[in-house]
């Protein structure tokens, strides 16, 4: 075998691997999401801002997030604020959209064979 089809084969070893432990883990993360509300929903009901467990505590906490911007409510802004034409906006924004820093990534996508009978949910 050469270097190239060893590699790959260790390559699509481990890409099998990996997609069987995500499977796993989605279970396991809906079933823990599941708790989480029972617990955080038993922790209201009772007052309780933290629960001492082995080695730590639970603590009800909660964080406010943003919205990501949209391109509509930068051009209302920005004509509130200079008090502009619409059109004077949209060219802004424009601007703002067309020179956002972009970065790229490399990365392998592999594309596999579907056996007959099978559906894409498995």
């Amino acid at each position: 075998m050469t270097t190239l089809s060893l590699i790959v084969k260790e390559y699509v070893a481990l890409d099998d691997e990996i997609v069987e432990s995500m499977k796993l883990m989605k279970g396991l993360r809906a079933r823990r999401t599941e708790l989480q509300e029972q617990v955080l929903d038993e922790m209201e009901a009772q007052g309780f801002n933290e629960v001492q467990i082995t080695g730590g505590k639970l603590s009800l906490k909660s964080s406010k997030s943003t919205e990501s911007i949209k391109r509509d409510l930068v051009i209302q802004h920005i004509q509130h604020a200079f008090n502009c034409a619409q059109t004077d906006a949209e060219a802004v924004a424009d601007q703002i959209w067309m020179n956002r820093n972009t970065t790229q990534k490399r990365a392998l996508s592999r594309t596999k064979k579907r056996e007959r009978g099978t559906s894409a949910d498995e």
